[in-house]
């Protein structure tokens, strides 16, 4: 099984394991839906994503299935797809740390290593701003992933809102402006969308429950944190 290489050898082969997945995933089917719920393919593709050569093939593979027509998001892949955007979106904060840490240190002289590297750090960064977006646009999944759960409707709730608004939450505090401004752009969407209305229950009792969970869980936290001093 390919999830149980050493991290050293995984690394090594990751162009090649992608490839192969790749090839395995092209064609719509009980295979490729295997695999998309999986948790041995999303354990692979997270410890592989942050490996420069191979990082902008896993993203892309992850694009793919959040915009996948034929809903390649389900319940068991919903938490690893959340997660791993959200390790992009903090990996774009990461390069844009890197980006100013060299230019302070170089004192705006570009060496070619240099150049090299800010270029790979710019594609960082427009992954993390991408990486954001798509975790609002799986907001568009979050409905019938509800109406299909099995869970009580307030749990299903938690279960299907609470990573997207956490991800937003924490994304909002991202170092790197461009990504914070699409963190709040896209918290503020999915808060005000018809999605979030749809899969809000009209129980009286349930609905308070879900404007508890947005105002302790995301607003409360984000306001506190706005307002710290630096």
């Amino acid at each position: 099984m390919i999830s149980s290489f050493t991290q050293p050898k995984l690394e090594k082969s990751a162009a090649l394991v992608l490839k192969g997945l790749n090839i395995c995933i092209k064609e719509s089917g009980s295979l490729r839906n295997e695999i998309f719920n999986t948790p041995d393919f999303w354990s692979t593709i997270e410890r592989i994503h942050a490996i420069p050569a191979v990082s902008p093939i896993v993203f892309n593979l992850l694009k793919a299935i959040v915009e996948d027509k034929a809903l390649a998001v389900t319940a068991d892949n919903y938490e690893y797809v959340v997660g791993l955007l959200n390790s992009f979106a903090n990996a774009g904060g990461a390069a844009a740390a890197s980006q100013q840490r060299q230019q302070r240190e170089s004192n705006g002289r570009k060496a070619p290593a240099q150049e090299k590297a800010s270029s790979r750090e710019n594609d960082g960064i427009q992954r993390g701003g991408d990486a954001v977006y798509l975790v609002y646009q799986l907001t568009n999944r979050v409905p019938a992933l509800i109406s299909q759960s099995h869970l009580e409707k307030n749990e299903a709730w938690i279960t299907y809102w609470s990573p997207i608004f956490s991800c937003l939450r924490m994304q909002c505090e991202n170092p790197h402006s461009t990504i914070r401004r699409r963190a709040f752009s896209c918290l503020q969407s999915a808060l005000q969308s018809e999605q979030l209305s749809a899969s809000t229950d009209r129980d009286e009792g349930t609905n308070k429950d879900n404007v508890n969970n947005i105002f302790e869980e995301v607003l409360f936290p984000l306001i506190e944190r706005l307002l710290k001093p630096e």
